[in-house]
């Protein structure tokens, strides 16, 4: 029968595990961080739903991501050895050419790879510890290893026992947490607005559990922005820090009704109106952010003059959707770990780990004497590939891309001070025109940070553009905003009747979600063709084609196959 990754990942575990308890030399490299749900699933080691990585030895290829030396094993059960070179790729070689013959590995796309011809990946494991781990270990030992090659890459190490400990005793939680089926609750269910603003009655009920994006589209004035504050104000029960969120002059004699899912789900809906008395009133998720539209000011520039709001508005969760202009929190001073002191050194390490992975061509992140984090960018500049620079000396798009992610996480560290892995988060995450300020590579790219950094969290979002909905997991709810002088204004589900992850930008487009009837370009030739290729590369490949066609059929030649064609007719 076939096995699954997480009882591949399991077999290894068990068998590692047995070499550890006869060898307490015998260490090897877990997945650190609960990224994507990885350790949720049970996949103890690095890889993703098609392989598994384990590697006996620290070193990094900060480009693949991957270990620099690791045993392979892909879900049919095939394994290899395999060295990753890529990102010191046309520099230095990084490896040793005498281990490179001495453990039989040829030359491949990322680096050099050998495959086992067994098919049991449990005895192909044990044929590498046999054979090739003590020859890679004998190099590593070697005081004169060509392993410090290029500037780009740290020498490879053998494991500290420290690290191995702390880690093993992190599987070992979520091993637990399997066995135990826990499961995550205090996402929303529904939400009932009446009378909030310009919303007379709007609805959003029977929302999956597993549901972590909900998605709101519509015209402009349509009232998107409406009902994000709405349900931001269920939420927080009208309270941010004593203060009321919406008052009864500005909203009017609303009602919202939120329900959130429980255990049991009997947890009854919280009713909110304009009550001036909120003191007593919490925020109902552990964890709770809401942005705005207007997201590139840190609070770096405020230092320099550029706001001078008083800050602590802008610690409010909702300050950022209820006014014109909200600051975030960057990394611009010494980073503030306000996790209690038993899980700072685990949370600091955690928090490096997902930067290098959400920021790009940052290949490295240390921390300076004071405790500052420095970043190691792999670039032309000379200062950042030697020295690492500080947060606020990358470059402007590295920053506005990271500055929203880090200012969650500040704020979520806050909330739930006991969580050492950012993948533990809870709660709810508002965010109006997630799409705005973004390239579109980075509009869908902030859709995959945000849901493989933060998988506990749910995202409710508004959009005018295709691209973030490229991102949508599965379960995801879309709701398109409408208005009309009766009704006011309301909302359309549809995800119920699309089906997105079988959909291109342009059938977004036409789709309910956007209900766009064209999207050709007016001011075209009407005599002209629209290129109807899915991709430009396509389009690339169609003109090259036409061109090779055209050569080949000169008025010569067309004459000549003409008559071909009338002789053989005849």
């Amino acid at each position: 029968m076939k096995k699954t990754m997480s009882q591949i990942h399991q077999d290894v575990f068990d068998l590692l595990m047995e070499h550890h308890k006869m060898d307490d030399n015998f260490l090897f490299a877990f997945r650190q961080i609960n990224r994507a749900e990885k350790l949720d699933k049970g996949y103890w080691f690095l890889g993703g739903d098609d392989y598994l990585a384990v590697s006996f030895w620290r070193g990094t290829d900060w480009k693949s991501k991957t270990p620099r030396i690791f045993f392979e094993i892909n879900k049919h059960g095939n394994s290899s050895l395999e060295f990753r070179n890529s990102d010191v790729s046309g520099h230095n070689d990084f490896f040793d050419v005498r281990l490179l013959e001495d453990v039989k590995v040829k030359e491949s796309y990322y680096g050099y790879s050998r495959k086992f011809k067994t098919k049991d990946y449990i005895e192909s494991l044990k044929l590498f510890l046999k054979n090739e781990k003590p020859i890679i270990d004998k190099y590593i030992k070697s005081p004169d290893n060509k392993y410090t090659a290029s500037e780009y890459a740290k020498p490879m190490e053998f494991i500290y026992p420290g690290d191995f400990n702390k880690q093993l005793e992190k599987i070992k939680t979520f091993q637990k947490r399997r066995k135990d089926n826990l499961k995550h609750f205090g996402s929303l269910k529904n939400i009932e607005i009446q009378n909030f603003g310009p919303i007379k009655n709007v609805a959003i009920l029977n929302i999956p559990l597993k549901t972590k994006w909900i998605y709101l589209t519509g015209e402009n004035g349509s009232g998107k922005t409406s009902v994000l504050k709405a349900i931001a104000t269920g939420l927080c029960q009208n309270n941010d820090k004593n203060e009321p969120i919406a008052s009864r002059h500005d909203y009017g004699e609303y009602e919202i009704r939120v329900q959130l899912h429980t255990e049991n789900n009997d947890l009854s809906p919280v009713i909110v109106t304009p009550n001036s008395q909120v003191f007593d009133k919490k925020i109902l998720t552990k964890g709770f952010a809401c942005y705005g539209p207007i997201r590139i000011v840190t609070d770096g520039a405020s230092d320099i003059g550029i706001i001078n709001d008083s800050l602590d508005d802008h610690d409010k969760a909702t300050f950022g959707l209820f006014n014109p202009i909200g600051v975030l929190k960057d990394l611009s001073g010494d980073y503030p770990f306000h996790t209690k002191a038993k899980y700072q050194e685990l949370y600091r390490d955690v928090l490096i780990s997902n930067l290098l992975l959400i920021l790009p061509n940052i290949f490295n992140i240390e921390e300076d004497r004071k405790g500052k984090l420095l970043f190691f960018e792999s670039s032309h500049n000379t200062e950042g590939l030697k020295k690492g620079m500080p947060f606020e000396k990358l470059p402007s798009g590295t920053r506005s891309f990271v500055s929203l992610i880090m200012d969650l996480l500040i704020r979520l560290n806050k909330q739930q001070p006991d969580i050492s892995d950012l993948a533990d988060y809870t709660g709810v995450v508002l965010i109006d025109e997630i799409d705005i300020h973004l390239h579109p590579k980075l509009q869908l790219e902030l859709i995959n940070q945000l849901s493989d950094t933060f998988p506990k969290l749910q995202f409710i979002v508004s959009t005018h553009s295709p691209i973030p909905l490229l991102g949508a997991p599965q379960n995801a709810v879309v709701c398109v905003v409408k208005i009309d002088r009766l009704k006011g204004t309301f909302v359309e589900r549809v995800d119920d009747k699309i089906y997105l992850e079988e959909l291109l930008p342009n059938t977004i487009l036409t789709s309910p979600i956007f209900g766009m009837d064209n999207i050709s370009n007016e001011n075209r030739d009407k005599g002209t063709l629209v290129r109807t290729e899915e991709t430009y590369s396509e389009v690339e490949f169609s003109n090259q084609l036409d061109k090779k066609i055209n050569e080949f059929l000169t008025s010569e030649k067309e004459n000549e196959l003409i008559k071909r064609f009338e002789n053989k007719r005849k």
